[in-house]
C-alpha cells in the first residue's frame, strides 16, 4: 500500500498535480483517486491511468472537452451482413469526426441522429449515462472498427439510447 501511494505521489508530482485522496480507500489498479491539477482543480482518475502516464482531461490537447460546446451523435454502421450503432461525443466538426472513424473501416454509416448542445458537459453525461444503462458495449472488435469500438452497441438498443437523450432535450429527431 505504501509503494502504491508512493508511486502516486511521484506521478502526481511529476505533473505538477497534488495527491488528495482515494474515493473509496485502495483496493487494486482500478480504484479511483481524487488530485489536485493546477489549472482545473480537483479531478478524478483510475490509478492504472494516472501510473499509466495520463494526465488532466481539461488539459490535454485532445479529446472530449467539457468547457466546450459539444455534439452528441448516433449512427448505424453497416457492411451488408452487420449492423450495429455507434453513439459518441465530439467537440470537432461532425462530419469530419464520422469521416475520421469511415477511414478505418469497411463499414458504411447512416445518421440516426445528432445534436449540438453549448453547455459541453450534456453529451459527456448523454453519453456517461447510456454506458452505465446496462446496454452491452463493444459488439464490434477493434480490429473491424478501430475509431470507437468502445462506443457500439446493439440496433436493438436504439431506442432506449434515444430515451436517455430525450431526458436531456426535448428535441430529439429521428
Amino acid at each position: 500500500y505504501e509503494t502504491v501511494i508512493s508511486q502516486i505521489k511521484v506521478a502526481c508530482s511529476l505533473k505538477g498535480y497534488k495527491f488528495i485522496c482515494f474515493v473509496s480507500g485502495y483496493r487494486n489498479k482500478d480504484s479511483k483517486l481524487y488530485y489536485e491539477c493546477p489549472n482545473h482543480g480537483v479531478r478524478l482518475i483510475r490509478c492504472s491511468d494516472l501510473l499509466g502516464g495520463s494526465s488532466c482531461s481539461m488539459c490535454a490537447k485532445y479529446g472530449y472537452k467539457e468547457n466546450q460546446s459539444g455534439w452528441f451523435y448516433v449512427y448505424e454502421w453497416s457492411d451488408g451482413s452487420n449492423s450495429f450503432i455507434k453513439f459518441g461525443v465530439t467537440n470537432r466538426n461532425l462530419k469530419s469526426r464520422i469521416r475520421e472513424q469511415a477511414k478505418h473501416t469497411n463499414f458504411t454509416n447512416t445518421l440516426i441522429y445528432c445534436r449540438k448542445f453549448e453547455n459541453g458537459k450534456i453529451p459527456k453525461m448523454i453519453e456517461d449515462e447510456v454506458k452505465s444503462s446496462g446496454v452491452e458495449l463493444n459488439v464490434i472488435s477493434k480490429l473491424q472498427f478501430p475509431d470507437g469500438f468502445t462506443e457500439t452497441t446493439c440496433i436493438s438498443n436504439l431506442n432506449k439510447i434515444l430515451k436517455i437523450v430525450e431526458k436531456y432535450s426535448k428535441e430529439v429527431s429521428v
